[in-house]
């Protein structure tokens, strides 16, 4: 095929099917892809294997250099592993050095978690790096959880405050109201 857009999508459907079969080859010959067709075909390839065999993909993700397509890879292995074993997910997690694609990790594992188990889901939240984020993360949680267990996510959102900084109105009053619900009569 010439050389364009037609040329990238063949490539990387090609990797991406030949990713369920031999996953080592296609990341290979991913890396090796010169030009911008090499981050699609990568991204493609990692959430195909990371489907499959998360702990192996996670591996590769180390030939990605930090940026986007890193930030999204390992969103993408985070995403399929946490939904296959989340423990050992997790301890995959809590090795990624600080930054936007652990934060990333982190916030899968948030969502994933959070309806079973909100106390080991807002330690998560609170160690994300990114302020934002990580308010963003534990307001959201803790207002879910208050609906299941309004006194238990009072007393975490009280604990909580002290990690949150730069909150906007908005999330200190759903922290308010979350507090308030539990004190209510």
């Amino acid at each position: 095929l010439p050389v364009g857009d037609a040329q990238n999508s063949a490539v990387t459907n090609t990797l991406t099917k030949l990713a369920k079969l031999d996953p080592q080859t296609a990341w290979n010959d991913a890396v090796q892809l010169s030009g911008n067709n090499n981050g699609q075909a990568e991204m493609s390839v990692i959430n195909a294997w990371s489907a499959n065999q998360p702990a192996q993909a996670a591996a590769a993700l180390g030939d990605i250099p930090a940026g986007d397509n890193l930030n999204t890879a390992t969103t993408n292995v985070a995403k399929n592993w946490l939904n296959q074993d989340p423990t050992a997910a997790a301890q995959w997690i809590n090795t990624l050095p600080q930054g936007t694609a652990r934060d990333d990790a982190v916030t899968q594992l948030v969502s994933t978690v959070g309806k079973s188990d909100p106390a080991s889901a807002l330690t998560w939240a609170i160690s994300i790096s990114d302020p934002a984020t990580r308010n963003t993360q534990v307001v959201n949680l803790l207002n879910q959880w208050s609906g299941g267990n309004a006194t238990a996510a009072a007393t975490a959102a009280q604990n909580a405050m002290s990690s949150l900084d730069g909150l906007s109105s908005t999330q200190q009053a759903i922290l308010q109201n979350i507090v308030n619900k539990a004190t209510a009569p």
